[in-house]
């Protein structure tokens, strides 16, 4: 059961005790939930309230995770973090209102990542698959797209680097099944 209850003495300890695991602190009950159900771990009013068969998530903060029913292996830690998602694997978001979906990592204020994307910064948005966006509202603006990266947002005028190339990877450390040509070259 995901709906713990616990007992809280006159100075505000609130103790719960399953058998397995104590928590031991000093909580206000009337605005914190505490509680450790199928090996996910909550703290913060309304967080994993909907939590039927998910497990092994880490969920802290209010309204967090408020929706998510099955999923696990997620860290979610921030109000309103990941307040949208239902379902979700290997997911990490970290900040008011950030949100993911699986195998994703969403670090900022209002950021969101899709399918094994990254975004890191505020309002930044990692959709489709695979894409990474780093910088404020970086990836703002695209509706899908596949295997890209996004450095900075549309007000971005200059990117800086010590190097002035771009090296594609080309050589046999990456690449597999590498063979000889038969051929003779002129």
């Amino acid at each position: 059961d995901t709906n713990l209850s616990a007992v809280q003495d006159k100075t505000t300890n609130l103790t719960y005790d399953s058998g397995k695991t104590t928590i031991t602190g000093i909580f206000d009950t009337n605005s914190c939930d505490v509680g450790i159900s199928a090996t996910n771990t909550v703290l913060g009013k309304n967080c994993g309230y909907s939590i039927s068969s998910a497990t092994n998530n880490c969920i802290y903060g209010y309204n967090s995770g408020k929706l998510i029913t099955s999923g696990s292996k997620n860290t979610v830690v921030g109000t309103w973090a990941s307040n949208g998602v239902t379902s979700s694997y290997y997911g990490t978001a970290l900040g008011y209102s950030a949100n993911v979906g699986e195998s994703c990592t969403a670090i900022g204020a209002q950021t969101t990542a899709s399918y094994q994307s990254t975004a890191i910064g505020r309002s930044s948005n990692a959709s489709g698959k695979n894409n990474t966006c780093i910088g404020y509202q970086a990836g703002q603006g695209y509706i899908s797209g596949n295997n890209n990266i996004y450095l900075g947002n549309a007000s971005t005028s200059s990117l800086y680097c010590n190097t002035s190339t771009i090296l594609a990877l080309s050589d046999e450390r990456d690449k597999l099944n590498i063979q000889n040509l038969n051929e003779d070259i002129d």
